[in-house]
């Protein structure tokens, strides 16, 4: 529990550091959210094969060192920066009540939060504990296959950070929301392995352009000095939504065929279209003035 609280601080700070350091937020976010895809792709399959060789006592005891050496390079990082670039001129501190206030009041904020806290919801679709469930029930092969879709959606979102850190342009929400109901759509009809590999992959695709789109776009409309306290109202709002949403498609697959859960998936994130759709005509306005 305390090593989630102390996690609840990280993403927020991370995200709220970018636009403080860089013009190209486009570009720094997706070597970020590349970068995070990419440890946990490496990380999940080294950490099993070192509690399966070795012990848990061990994996804990290199947690412990990673813990350390993660707070020297923080410390190192803090260090190197030329200025405070956490504090600007005029800055105060927000209170919980000004940051709620803050996104209620901002239209467009208000909007992306809405937006954030739904597709948090909708991607529990997801989660590794499903997919073992579907992989069973549906599919009806091996369950070895579950590190292969795994890998297949951890994949298609390093894929999709590396195709947007070189990209011009940004990408469409309501197109990859698009994608993620087509994804669901097939998941819920298929019974093929290959096939379901191919919705893993898009889903992750679409998932990471939707990740960084989001943050881009944050960045680029909030005031650098609000977006600590933006992040922290959305991260809460997210993790408070993949909670409820883990619960409710658990609670689901226990009572539905699996298929139908993906299929009721499919038609809870057709709002995720329609939200997608005006963020990108409301960035479009922006841009333009």
């Amino acid at each position: 529990m305390l090593i989630a609280f102390l996690d609840g601080f990280a993403r927020p700070v991370q995200a709220s550091f970018i636009p403080r350091l860089t013009t190209n937020r486009q570009r720094a976010n997706s070597l970020v959210q590349g970068s995070n895809q990419f440890i946990q792709l490496a990380m999940w399959p080294l950490g099993t094969i070192v509690v399966a060789s070795f012990s848990s006592a061990l994996a804990l005891m290199i947690a412990l060192m990673m813990f350390m050496l993660s707070t020297l390079v923080t410390y190192q990082f803090v260090r190197s920066l030329e200025r405070d670039v956490t504090i600007e001129d005029g800055e105060s501190d927000i209170s919980l009540r000004d940051s709620l206030a803050i996104v209620r009041t901002a239209p467009f904020v208000r909007l992306l939060t809405v937006f954030v806290t739904l597709e948090s919801f909708v991607s529990t679709l997801w989660i590794s504990a499903l997919l073992l469930v579907y992989l069973e029930r549906q599919l009806h092969i091996d369950t070895s296959w579950w590190g292969t879709m795994n890998a297949s959606f951890l994949i298609s979102m390093i894929l999709a950070s590396a195709y947007l850190y070189r990209a011009q342009r940004s990408s469409s929400l309501g197109i990859s929301s698009m994608l993620s109901v087509g994804t669901a759509l097939l998941f819920g009809v298929t019974s093929h392995i290959v096939f379901a590999l191919i919705a893993l992959a898009v889903q992750g695709y679409a998932t990471q352009l939707r990740i960084i789109q989001t943050n881009t776009v944050l960045q680029e409309t909030m005031p650098a000095a609000q977006l600590p306290y933006v992040y922290s109202v959305q991260q809460t709002a997210y993790t408070l939504a993949f909670s409820i949403g883990s619960l409710t498609f658990g609670l689901l697959a226990d009572g539905l065929p699996i298929a139908v859960v993906y299929l009721i998936g499919a038609a809870l994130t057709v709002p995720l279209v329609w939200l997608g759709r005006q963020i990108d005509l409301t960035e479009d306005v922006v841009q333009s003035t």
